[in-house]
């Protein structure tokens, strides 16, 4: 499973395993569901690191927490922020 948004002009994909860039391209961020192992990940964790690295806001990511919020519980408290 892979998802693209336009963030600020740049390309983020959610996945949840490694991309496969000659066939989409490669992405300007990056947000895995899951590690090697299938362990999940929070979402939310590593958004707020691409708000950091990027100097972004945490509701030019609101697309995505809001399509994640019911599998992410960082994702949840998320958008009760962004309300």
């Amino acid at each position: 499973m892979s998802e693209y948004y336009n963030i600020n002009g740049m390309k983020l994909r959610v996945s949840d395993h490694e991309p496969n860039t000659a066939l989409n391209g490669s992405s300007d961020m990056y947000i895995w569901t899951q590690d090697a192992c299938g362990n999940k990940l929070s979402i939310g964790g590593q958004i707020y690191r691409l708000i950091e690295k990027h100097d972004l806001q945490l509701s030019d990511f609101e697309k995505v927490i809001k399509e994640f919020a019911d599998k992410d519980e960082e994702c949840s408290y998320m958008l009760v922020e962004l309300k």
